[in-house]
Formats: C-alpha cells, structure tokens, sequence
C-alpha cells in the first residue's frame, strides 16, 4: 500500500505537466504563427515539404483565430475550416491533432472536436540540428519485429565520431523469420518527455533508406528503463502514433551495456595538460581527451528536452526529487559507457587520411578517434620515448582496430605511425596490416615549440642541390646554380638566405630554428619562415649530415683544416632521414661553410679552403 501515494503523485505530475508550446498571438483579426516554427518540416505520407509560414502552413491554410496552443486554420482549396491542437515536443519536433473539416464555427466549439484518440501527426524540422544519441554504445541488444525473438547471434551497437549517432549492426537469427543482418546509421534529430514516457526521433541510413523519400527514413522510438536493461520500442514511420509500450511497436529491442573492459593510457607527455599538437603543414591536428566524464544516466533530465514551462519544471522536480529520493523506489542504475573512462585514453586526429587498404572506411570525414586499446608490448616504457598500442579507430561511424605507434622525437616533437585498419584487435600489429608499405608516419610539432639556437653556424655557399624535386628555385637559381647563406649570424636562432636564389621558399628570405633532436642518422631542427605567402609551407623539418673533412698537411709542413660540408633534407610533411629523397622531400641540397659568423672575432679560414669550391664551380665552363 505505500507505493500507492507514489503511483498518484507520478499520475498527478503527468496530468498537470503544460506544453512547451509557444502561444499563437492573434493581430488585426488573424493570427501569427510562432516564429520559430517557420521553415520547412517533414510528415510521414507527404511526399512534399510542409512549408510554415508566419500565418500559413501547407495543406492547412491561413491561421484566422487563436487561443493558446489552438488555432483555426481555413484552406481555400476545399473551403475547410479545422482546429488544430499543437504540441512543440522539442525545437526539431512538432505534432498535432486536428478537428475534421466543417464550416465555421466559435474556436470553442470546433476545437472540443479534436477528440482524445485523434490522429497525432508528428512535423520534422528538415534542417534539424541533431542531438547527442541516448543509446548506450558499445552495447548488445535482442529484437524482435513480431516473428520471434532475435537473440543469437547478439545484435550490437557501435560509437561513431560524432556524438549524434550511433551504428546500429542488425545480426540475422536462423530461427526466426525475416531476421536479416543490416547495417543502420542512426542519426538523433530529438529527444523528450512526456509524463514518465521517453522519446527519441532518429533518421535512419541504410541501403533501403538512404535514397528513399525524406520522411520514410525518420522513426520514432518509446524508450524505457527496467533495473539491469533499456528497453525500446520503433514506430512503423515517421510518426509516433502506435507507440504504447516497449513491447509494441513495428521492431522491439532489449539493450544490454557491454562490461567495462581494463583500458590503457597514451604516454603522459603526449597527453599532458594545455599540450596541443599539429603536423608541420597545418592540415592535420590532435585533440587530447584528457578527462572523458561518464554520460548521464538515460533515466537523467540532461537527456531529454522536457515539455514544461519554467515555473513548473522547477516544482516538477521537486516533487520527483522526493519521489526517487523515497525508499520505496526502485533505484535507477546509469548505463556508463564501457570505454573511455580514463584520463589520456582517447585523441581524436583531424584532417588525417587513413590508408587505401582500409576500403570499409569512407575516407569523408575530418577526424578520427583513436581510442587507447590495449597495450600492445609490456616493454612499452613511457620514459623511452617510444610506445605501442592497438587502438580502437573510429572514421565516422566505421569502427576498427589499428596499430598505433608513438615516437617522442623532443619535449615539442613527435611521430605517430598508423598501420591499416583490422577487423579484430588480435590483427592490427600483424602483416599485412602495419608492414612498411601500410605504415602511415606524420610528424607533430607542439603549438609551444620555442625557438633554438642554429646547429652548423657560419656561412654557407651550396655546392649542389637536387634539381629533380620540383621545388619553386626561380629562373635566377638556373642561370647561378649556386646560392649562399647565413647561419646563425644576424641572430643564433636564424637562418637567412641571401642573393635573389632561394632554394627553400621564394616568399621569404629568412627562417626561424625550434627544437629539435639528434639521433645516429643525423641531426634535426624544424624551421618556420619569418614571411610567407598564402600558399608558402609554414614550416619545414629540416635532416642535417655535417662532415668535417680529416685536415690535410701540406708539402712545407703546414696544416690545412678543410671546410665543413653538411647535406641538407627538407620535408614539409614528415621528418626524413637525412639524404634520403621521396615524395615527401621538399628541398635537398649540400653546403659548405666557408667562414664563421663574426669574422673579427674568430679566426678565418685560409684562402686555400675556397679551392675546392672554385673548382665546382670552374668546371662546368672548362667542358
């Protein structure tokens, strides 16, 4: 008997919750329609948009009189006067109910003809903003579409990228009939409350829907909770109309959270705070999820756009605060997400191109997560600066599994390198997913890289340069076929370019250094142009080789130091090795330093060291 005060004060909540709907306003004998109603709307069994104007809606006519959430409604084509009973369930949602055609009457009388069983019509707002999806993900569900339960194989539910949908993968079970496997994108338009029932409206995506008439691929969903799962009921079109139940409706479900699994960390230094990371052309960048707090419960307000005014949502929660606060209720237990839920677990890559092999990915999408999965050695030391993961990569709402590589270059510095996409976890640091020929390496650059002084300072005359890279050299770099610069001489931390030859960029004639780092193949900084021009690489990652010749001794006993000789390798894309050349290369040429800075206060080379040099260049004129 004490559940019995409850059940009445829920019924109470339910018959006295108002309408979010804004009132008509009545002016100079007609009426104005909200105006943020006005647009075009979908409803099932109309092949064409329902344009709402601010004192007409198609195939109802002219609003002529007001009175709160009713209006009259006069059609000219057919002569028709109709009440017609709003409902704004959300921004993207409106239903109504409207009384049959008759002549005109007192708004009183004509609107007590809109009966309680009436149709509801249900309007879509066909430039609908979606909402956050309330389905838990990743999940397993049975269904059933009224020939039996599908319950083996288990249906799934799948994340994607964006919040507002979900991948719904429908298995086929032998023992019932017409269970198929399918695919569908599920993409939230709204969600809402009436009394204690929950709604969803979704737009659907799959071979059948995706070219079919705009309201067929919209469905309504009842969603309820029970102790251990989400139940869910689907509306035959795009309406709402039969959805009585979790157990009645044109497709049932039963959702089941999938147990939390023990996730892994990304490298601190990756994922400290305030880092933000950027590939050395721009057009790549990584998001650091550093904290991911767990979705409310789908029993929470947070979820659903409720139906109540101001003045009575705060006494409405109120008095279902005291409700689910009492003993006697059955308390909810939230549906958390089975992944995420650590601190550096999860990045999501903008503007990445994943690999050709991976044709399940669409390849259309800005960015991807990459979810830490699974440690992929136990050896992974953080401290090393080289770390390797499977990852869970999600490419909208195509899901896999990816080996994932981190490799700490400097404080600022870093490569990560992504196989193809797999199927199972297992697959992904195997051939023929993350071979050489699979491996996709970018290079990330800190937004904080600070400035560094020069490595090989001094000035610097080239000796040769790559002519086959197509690289901007101009005409003056043709006729010359030499060019000089400066190291470290106006300032340590520059680079600057002289005469009218540039063989880095032609926009601008001096570099600032960044961080950089040294292993056994050589020596790399990452360099920035002072000026540039709108299609100018912003910055370069430069792979030195400095050679100091062994010193000669001449005839009369003299000692001569030969020059120091370095190679030079510029990438705008990935930082390479040094005197290696592929697509990435932008720039390759060999130098040699013909003088230290400040010549006064340091002593200069002999004359003799500038033999070589003239004779590079002599030679091609003696042929």
């Amino acid at each position: 008997m004490a559940i019995f005060p409850i059940v009445i004060v829920s019924l109470l909540i339910t018959l006295l919750q108002p309408s979010l709907t804004l009132a008509f306003k009545t002016e100079n004998g007609g009426c104005i329609i909200p105006s943020t109603w006005i647009g075009e709307w979908h409803q099932a069994s109309f092949r064409e948009p329902i344009s709402i104007t601010e004192e007409t809606i198609t195939s109802k006519g002219r609003c002529i009189e007001a009175l709160g959430d009713k209006a009259v409604f006069f059609e000219k084509s057919d002569g028709c006067y109709r009440c017609l009973v709003f409902h704004e369930r959300h921004p993207n949602i409106l239903q109504y109910k409207e009384s049959p055609c008759v002549h005109k009457e007192p708004i009183g009388d004509m609107c007590t003809r809109v009966t309680a069983d009436a149709y509801l019509y249900s309007m879509i707002r066909i430039d609908a903003k979606p909402v956050t999806c309330p389905l838990p993900a990743p999940s397993t569900f049975t269904y059933s579409t009224g020939k039996g339960d599908c319950r083996y194989p288990l249906s799934s539910v799948e994340r994607c990228s964006d919040p507002y949908k979900k991948l719904v993968r429908y298995q086929a079970c032998p023992d019932v009939l017409g269970a198929e496997s399918s695919e569908e994108e599920l993409t939230c338009i709204a969600t809402w409350k009436e009394g204690t029932s929950r709604y969803l409206m979704a737009r659907l995506r799959t071979r059948h829907h995706a070219h079919g008439h705009h309201a067929e691929r919209y469905r309504c969903y009842l969603i309820e909770r029970d102790r251990a799962s989400l139940k869910m009921a689907q509306s035959g079109d795009a309406s709402c109309n039969g959805l009585f139940s979790t157990s009645e409706g044109a497709r049932t479900y039963v959702f089941n959270p999938v147990s939390a699994q023990p996730l892994c960390q990304f490298p601190p230094w990756l994922t400290r705070p305030g880092m933000k990371w950027s590939s050395l052309d721009y057009k790549s960048s990584i998001e650091i999820s550093n904290s991911d707090p767990k979705p409310p419960s789908f029993m929470e307000d947070s979820y659903w756009s409720s139906s109540l005014t101001d003045t009575s949502q705060a006494w409405y929660r109120r008095i279902t605060r005291r409700i689910e606060e009492s003993p006697l209720v059955k308390k909810e237990v939230p549906v958390a997400s089975a992944r995420h839920q650590f601190l550096g677990s999860e990045l999501k890559v903008w503007n990445l191109t994943l690999n050709p092999m991976a044709m399940y990915f669409s390849g259309k999408h800005t960015d991807i997560r990459l979810s830490c999965y699974q440690q992929y050695d136990d050896l992974n030391d953080f401290s090393s600066g080289v770390a390797t993961y499977v990852a869970e990569i999600l490419d909208g709402c195509h899901n896999g599994y990816t080996c994932m590589e981190l490799r700490k270059r400097s404080e600022y510095i870093m490569e990560l390198s992504l196989g193809s996409p797999a199927r199972r976890p297992e697959d992904a640091c195997l051939p023929p997913y993350f071979t050489e020929s699979q491996i996709k390496s970018v290079t990330y650059v800190a937004s904080s890289i600070p400035a560094t002084s020069c490595p090989n300072s001094g000035k610097h005359i080239v000796t040769w340069q790559h002519r086959d890279l197509g690289f901007d050299q101009g005409s003056s770099c043709t006729e010359q076929g030499v060019q000089s610069f400066e190291v470290g001489c106006r300032s340590s931390e520059m680079v600057d370019m002289k005469g009218n030859c540039n063989l880095i960029s032609r926009a601008s004639d001096g570099f600032t250094c960044h961080s950089g780092w040294i292993d056994e193949n050589g020596e790399y900084i990452i360099l920035t142009p002072t000026r540039r021009s709108s299609r100018g690489s912003k910055r370069f990652c430069v792979a030195m080789n400095s050679r100091t010749p062994p010193p000669i001794t001449l005839r009369d006993g003299r000692i001569r130091q030969e020059p120091t000789r370095v190679s030079w390798t510029l990438s705008s894309t990935a930082c390479v090795q040094p005197d290696q050349i592929s697509e990435s290369v932008a720039a390759a040429f060999n130098s040699t330093i013909i003088s230290q800075c400040h010549r006064s206060n340091s002593r200069a080379f002999h004359p003799s060291s500038l033999l070589p040099v003239l004779i590079i260049l002599i030679i091609p004129f003696l042929r």
